[in-house]
């Protein structure tokens, strides 16, 4: 059985380190050797999680992770895809209002020049 509390305490001393060795490297004083310890520590812990939680567990992690970012694709997909469809409606309304009035409009010019007036 897989033990989360120490992969979750493993991978967060393994986030330490690499917040060390980002901050190491920026500093431009660290030695070669302290970059090395720093990196070997690194490896020595996603080692022990490898180990913790063995091949089959880290490939359905990653089929997870692929299959999450798929499905928030398909979502932003159809996102996109629905509020394309309501600007193209909202477009197609417009353009019928717009003829609508046009014609509205003529109607009424027409109608103003044709009135008979009793005298």
């Amino acid at each position: 059985m897989i033990s989360w509390t120490d992969v979750n305490t493993l991978q967060n001393q393994k986030l330490e380190l690499q917040v060390k060795l980002d901050n190491l490297l920026k500093s431009g004083t660290a030695s070669i050797d302290d970059i090395n310890e720093i990196k070997s520590e690194i490896n020595h812990l996603e080692k022990d999680i490898k180990r913790i939680l063995g091949s089959n567990e880290l490939e359905r992690q990653k089929k997870l992770r692929s299959n999450s970012n798929d499905e928030k694709i398909k979502k932003r997909y159809y996102a996109l895809k629905s509020k394309y469809d309501l600007i193209k409606k909202l477009n197609e309304a417009t353009t019928n209002l717009v003829k609508t009035i046009d014609s509205l409009d003529n109607h009424y010019e027409s109608s103003i020049h044709n009135v008979k007036v009793k005298v």
